[in-house]
């Protein structure tokens, strides 16, 4: 029932009103998109993208569809692709990663680092903690 009404609304509102009705197109179409993917409608999801692309005004706008993209990527078993997508849009929020996709030791070698440095520390320590400010690296995470 979502994606009849998104894609109603989409209908309705056309490709000409991103100008005029931004805000209202980029939800649209990110909620499109992921009602596709809920569907496992992945051959619609390209166009979306493609949508989205070329209509968002910045990073920030096109982060929901990213994930859902990652997602899709992931549930057709495309794991390798999906990384990449994830570690390109890291680098573009600043996070630069500089660990192969394909390369399993050293994420390994990584996870098992971030273990040790966690190691000991209870759920007062991680409450303690200072709130993270940082929209991008919010984004990030």
């Amino acid at each position: 029932a979502a994606l009849s009404y998104l894609t109603m609304g989409i209908d309705i509102l056309g490709t000409k009103e991103w100008g005029s009705n931004y805000e209202l197109c980029i939800r649209l179409y990110s909620s499109y998109l992921e009602a596709q993917y809920c569907n496992a409608n992945f051959q619609k999801m390209s166009s979306i993208l493609n949508e989205i692309s070329t209509h968002a005004r910045c990073l920030s706008d096109k982060l929901c569809s990213c994930a859902t993209l990652v997602k899709a990527l992931s549930a057709q078993g495309k794991t390798v692709e999906a990384i990449e997508v994830s570690f390109k849009v890291l680098h573009e929020l600043g996070e630069t990663i500089h660990i192969s996709a394909t390369d399993s030791s050293s994420v390994l070698s990584e996870l098992e680092e971030t273990k040790q440095m966690l190691h000991g520390n209870d759920d007062a320590f991680f409450l303690k903690l200072t709130e993270m400010k940082d929209e991008t690296k919010i984004s990030a995470m």
